[in-house]
């Protein structure tokens, strides 16, 4: 989770998603749990124009509109 977090500041954003991902996939409870990863993905959905159906997913999943 913290590798995610770095990752869209340095143009990442795809790493990021994939690190996300990775986390859930381990500790699903943690990740949808852990401020970090709700910021993070919040992150990601304003630097994105289109936000990509994976990160919709993934936003939803942590009760992010």
């Amino acid at each position: 989770m913290d590798a995610a977090k770095g990752r869209p500041d340095y143009g990442n954003r795809e790493k990021a998603c994939a690190a996300l991902r990775a986390a859930r996939g381990a500790a699903p409870e943690q990740t949808r749990n852990d401020p970090q990863v709700r910021e993070t993905v919040r992150a990601l959905i304003q630097l994105e124009r289109y936000a990509k159906p994976s990160l919709s997913g993934f936003a939803s999943w942590l009760g992010i509109t």
